[in-house]
């Protein structure tokens, strides 16, 4: 009986692991991605987006300011203030195809 408790505590202890294995690989994606991105990017995406604001609509206007802006810090001794934006990074495409898809290597 205890061997078959050792084996459940080992296989619990395995998804566990499985899982913090699979997090790590998704913050190490993340990292990597973070790396990869230029100020010259963040410029572009920003002037694109400053592009097509006055042919949004209100709604669509807050829905995007929402998911850029994290938030805003306020200078009480002047009238500046400086606002932290966030990027959402789209991680599907940095993961590789899967087996069957790719040509098959010929030397």
């Amino acid at each position: 009986m205890e061997l078959l408790q050792k084996m459940e505590e080992f296989a619990n202890q395995r998804v566990s692991l499985e899982d913090q294995l699979s997090k790590l690989e998704i913050t190490r994606k993340q990292s990597e991605a973070m790396r990869e991105i230029k100020e010259s990017d963040v410029q572009s995406m920003l002037s694109m987006v400053a592009e097509n604001l006055p042919e949004l609509d209100r709604e669509s206007l807050k829905d995007i300011l929402r998911s850029l802006i994290d938030h805003i810090t306020l200078n009480s001794q002047t009238p500046a203030c400086c606002i932290h934006y966030t990027i959402k990074l789209g991680l599907g495409e940095l993961v590789a195809s899967p087996g069957g898809f790719e040509p098959p290597y010929s030397p």
